[in-house]
């Protein structure tokens, strides 16, 4: 019994600091994953009027690092939820949509929106937040110049996006040229003379030397 108790209290002494360090690591890597956790929340927060925001892309591209297993870590059943809502929601932003086609397109606007306030939603709940669907919905300010902006760009980028891969053609259309009006009035001048001597049968061709030609003063 004494050789057992003294084992004891020497694997004791040398494990503790041992454990106490560990424990330390564990603690320190519960708390960088949830302060991740919680960058992730608020940016998505802050950016949810300007989806295509580099931070907003930034921060639902980090969801899988900080919401799934880590390898020293199982998820929580809330934590796998805020992971299956970000698949859900992933899956449908793939969806190719024609956005000449006004009622798919308010259609697959309408289910990104649910889904993205499902993935706000489940979020919310995993980090203790006591945000309702109501909240996350209409706790919104979006300028109205933003949003045109926005959807200006979307457009610009799916237009080079096209030329580039040669789905659009480039039209090489000419609406207007630089005009001079003197020689616009010259010109006019020209062809109704030519008219009017083809009208006429004849052609009266005359030479003039050019002022500074030296057979201009022989011509006079």
């Amino acid at each position: 019994m004494t050789v057992f108790t003294d084992t004891a209290l020497i694997t004791a002494t040398v494990m503790g600091p041992v454990l106490a360090v560990q424990a330390q690591k564990w603690i320190e890597r519960a708390r960088g994953r949830r302060e991740a956790q919680l960058r992730i929340f608020n940016t998505l927060m802050a950016t949810r009027a300007a989806r295509v925001s580099p931070a907003h892309v930034e921060a639902l591209n980090a969801i899988d690092i900080h919401f799934r297993a880590n390898g020293w870590r199982v998820p929580t059943a809330k934590e796998r939820e805020v992971s299956r809502r970000w698949r859900i929601y992933a899956d449908h932003l793939s969806i190719e949509v024609d956005e000449k086609n006004p009622a798919g397109l308010t259609a697959w606007s309408v289910n990104r929106d649910e889904y993205f306030i499902d993935l706000l939603e489940a979020m919310a709940k995993a980090l203790g937040y006591p945000f309702d669907r109501v909240e996350l919905k209409r706790g919104i300010y979006s300028p109205k110049a933003h949003g045109e902006a926005e959807l200006e760009q979307r457009i610009i980028l799916r237009g080079l996006v096209e030329l580039f891969t040669g789905r659009q053609p480039l039209s090489m259309k000419v609406t207007d040229f630089p005009v001079s009006q003197e020689a616009l009035a010259a010109q006019t001048e020209y062809h109704r003379a030519m008219a009017e001597a083809l009208r006429e049968g004849r052609v009266v061709v005359q030479i003039r030397p050019r002022p500074e030609s030296p057979f201009a003063e022989a011509a006079e």
